[in-house]
């Protein structure tokens, strides 16, 4: 299978703004991202094999859409697998972890969450790899 990645334009500013307004805690690296590439998908060389980073105007409301502050309080969604697991970051600072987590967008708490990647940087140096078992 051939590694693939694609990205979009850059976020437009007033939406990463108001990303920044609403959730200033998230890493400075995915903010860095979404400023050069508004999304992206395809291969990831860790598991679970694929990503998609949502634009900015999806993550906005996708926290809320998939209700995450009833579910799994302090983490903010930003993209998924495309299977059914979503990709999370802790926003509350007493957790204290700049990880990006994998959790099912069904049956989603705290206990279920699965460490993929240490930070943001490390999950996008991942994007466009092959993944091998």
């Amino acid at each position: 299978m051939t590694a693939t990645f694609v990205t979009h334009p850059p976020a437009p500013e007033s939406t990463l703004a108001l990303l920044r307004t609403h959730h200033p805690t998230l890493p400075s690296e995915y903010f860095d991202f979404l400023a050069e590439h508004n999304g992206a998908e395809g291969s990831l060389g860790i598991d679970p094999g694929w990503f998609i980073v949502w634009p900015t105007e999806v993550a906005l409301i996708a926290t809320s859409d998939y209700q995450l502050p009833n579910y799994l309080p302090g983490y903010f969604a930003f993209g998924s697998n495309g299977g059914g697991e979503l990709f999370v970051f802790a926003t509350i600072r007493e957790i204290r972890d700049s990880s990006v987590f994998m959790v099912p967008a069904i049956g989603m708490e705290k206990e279920v969450l699965v460490r993929i990647a240490g930070s943001f940087a490390e999950f996008s140096t991942a994007m466009g790899k092959e993944f091998t078992l």
